[in-house]
């Protein structure tokens, strides 16, 4: 077994767990040093607004 394949996966179309957690532990330690609150309220969204969470990841921006 390769890091390669730890990582990236044997040919799937998935991310494997593995990586996925480590993205998800990355992206928490980024809201330790940068509040999400913080960051929302710089998008300028008021209430009525209709806001869409596209993307992937586990979805940081859902409030």
């Amino acid at each position: 077994m390769t890091l390669k394949n730890v990582f990236c996966g044997k040919g799937k179309e998935r991310v494997p767990a593995i990586a996925f957690r480590m993205m998800s532990f990355m992206i928490e330690l980024k809201y330790i040093f940068l509040p999400l609150d913080a960051r929302i309220d710089t998008f300028g969204i008021k209430e009525g607004f209709t806001v869409i969470d596209y993307g992937c990841g586990p979805g940081g921006y859902l409030k």
